[in-house]
């Protein structure tokens, strides 16, 4: 009985080193880091692409902002070309020609604003237009 005793005793003790062996041994944590490093190299791609991705688009929206405001000069440009009398309340609506693959519409309207600034219009104290 003594001996059955020492043997159980010492399969039992030889079983708790083992799974302490098992559970403190490095077997596997290459593969874990591996896997880590995966990851925080798959977030950081992400996250440089994300920004790649962003600054091509505000690229983009500055490129056409930056048409849109030559078009408006240049119907600026044509419309101070038109006298007084064919401002006075002026509508037009024209769509350019495609610019890069983008059509884009000028709306050109006048309107006479009174400032209040001068009493009277635009007259001088003898009661004549100015010029």
């Amino acid at each position: 009985m003594v001996c059955g005793m020492s043997i159980h005793a010492l399969t039992r003790a030889d079983a708790g080193r083992r799974l302490r062996a098992r559970l403190t041994g490095e077997a596997g944590s290459l593969l874990i880091e591996t896997m880590v490093s995966a990851v925080i190299v798959l977030l950081v791609g992400a996250g440089v692409m994300n920004m790649m991705d962003r600054g091509s688009k505000l690229s983009g929206e500055q490129r056409l902002l930056a048409t849109a405001a030559n078009l408006a000069q240049s119907e600026q440009e044509r419309v101070r070309a038109y006298s007084v009398a064919n401002l006075s309340n002026l509508r037009e609506t024209r769509a350019t020609l495609p610019v890069n693959g983008v059509v884009y519409t000028i709306a050109s309207r006048t309107d006479w604003i009174d400032d209040g600034l001068a009493p009277g219009g635009c007259t001088t104290a003898t009661g004549s237009p100015t010029t």
